[in-house]
């Protein structure tokens, strides 16, 4: 889903770019306008857009470019008027400051900390450099476990949050990749990462034998990942998309924040290699409720996509 997003978003960037740069407005006015409306859908992008590929820095680059055509578009000569170059206008410029506006409004909205009992978590990944925020938020945009928990069931998922491991110029793979998502789970520098345990309490359940599968949609396995779930301070943490083989604890087990219980692998149902951890309500043994989330914060932070541990 999320490489759709990203892909999508470049071809929107590049017909902003390119319309800008060829077409010619009417008048002084209605270039300014246009301008505008291509702002708006570029900032928007830019607070709640998917950028890993390319990643973030790529953000200034486009900044340049926009700037660069914005000049060109103001400096056109004046094209003649008709009602059909009008409609043509008015339509797209429109949709623009709509699709713009409410993209803008879910990124800043997604970084606000919502309403609803919180655990405070240590890093999953201290012993990790560079972890940052993949999907999490309060927003659709930012965190697509809002669109995941709409399922019958799956409420509890609504406040995860995947967190991936980058470089020092925000790449996700050891190399350059020529595409968005390589299907060699060992290209991430997520796979194999420690995962340490964000909080003290014990182990309520565990998976370690489910395999791992290459990156891509098309190999998710919904048949369940290697996970720990720990029971800490009234509420259950579940840790998920673990190696196989590679979780360390047992159920029962009691555990210390910071204490390794396995790696990052690529098991269950998910598209590349990355930590998924959600918190969630206690559901006492033999009662038939689905749990509800738990809003996590990470060292007294609220983590939405793009914020770093």
């Amino acid at each position: 889903m999320l490489t759709w997003a990203s892909i999508i978003q470049i071809v929107v960037v590049a017909l902003i770019l390119g319309g800008l740069f060829l077409l010619r407005s009417r008048s002084r006015g209605e270039a300014w306008i246009r301008v505008a409306a291509g702002w708006t859908v570029v900032l928007g992008l830019f607070v709640a857009g998917v950028w890993y590929y390319p990643p973030g820095f790529a953000r200034w680059g486009i900044a340049v470019a926009m700037v660069f055509v914005s000049i060109v578009h103001l400096r056109k000569r004046r094209s003649a008027t008709s009602s059909a170059r009008a409609v043509s206008f008015a339509v797209p410029t429109l949709c623009s400051f709509a699709v713009g506006s409410v993209l803008l409004w879910q990124g800043v909205r997604g970084h606000s900390q919502p309403g609803g009992p919180v655990i405070d978590l240590a890093s999953p990944m201290a012993l990790s450099s560079n972890i940052c925020v993949l999907s999490g938020g309060s927003s659709f945009a930012l965190n697509q476990h809002f669109l995941t928990s709409a399922v019958p069931g799956g409420a509890f998922e609504k406040h995860s949050v995947d967190l991936v491991k980058h470089d020092r110029f925000g790449n996700r793979t050891r190399a350059f990749s020529p595409v968005p998502q390589p299907e060699n789970v060992k290209t991430y520098l997520a796979y194999g990462e420690p995962v340490t345990a964000p909080c003290n309490g014990y182990v309520t359940a565990m998976a370690n034998d489910r395999p791992d599968h290459p990156a891509g949609a098309r190999f998710r396995d919904r048949s369940g990942s290697n996970y720990v779930m720990l029971r800490c301070e009234g509420a259950d943490v579940v840790l998920a998309h673990l190696a196989q083989g590679s979780v360390s604890v047992r159920k029962g087990e009691e555990i210390a924040a910071g204490a390794p219980i396995g790696r990052i692998g690529h098991s269950g149902n998910t598209e590349e290699p990355h930590l998924h951890i959600n918190a969630q309500t206690i559901v006492p043994e033999g009662e038939e409720a689905d749990p509800e989330p738990v809003i996590m914060t990470f060292q007294g932070r609220y983590l939405a996509r793009g914020d770093c541990l």
